[in-house]
């Protein structure tokens, strides 16, 4: 399943870290890697599903060398205090933004 830039991804990974569902998006948080994808590339070539309830589900498999843009992770990132889901998302989407700017994407 993928989300939008600012979407509950990250609540949804600290949720599973947690052990229980937790919707707090300012709880302290251990961030992997957030993974960016080129979705428009997905919809065309017909590997991306609607199901009504998420934004974009691929079933099966993606490869990851023809759609992935961008892995960031948080030693990519300026920010030296403690971590949550809101502050890794907008950092990272941050991360990305300044970097696609410097490419045709």
């Amino acid at each position: 399943m993928l989300d939008i830039l600012n979407g509950c991804g990250e609540i949804v990974v600290n949720s599973r870290q947690l052990g229980y569902v937790c919707v707090d998006p300012n709880m302290l948080y251990n961030p992997g890697i957030r993974l960016y994808f080129d979705v428009h590339k997905i919809i065309k070539d017909g590997l991306g599903t609607r199901d009504g309830v998420h934004i974009l589900k691929v079933k099966k498999k993606l490869p990851l060398n023809k759609y992935l843009v961008q892995v960031v992770s948080k030693k990519c990132l300026d920010y030296k205090d403690t971590w949550t889901p809101t502050t890794y998302t907008k950092y990272s989407n941050r991360f990305f933004s300044e970097k696609m700017k410097y490419h045709n994407i």
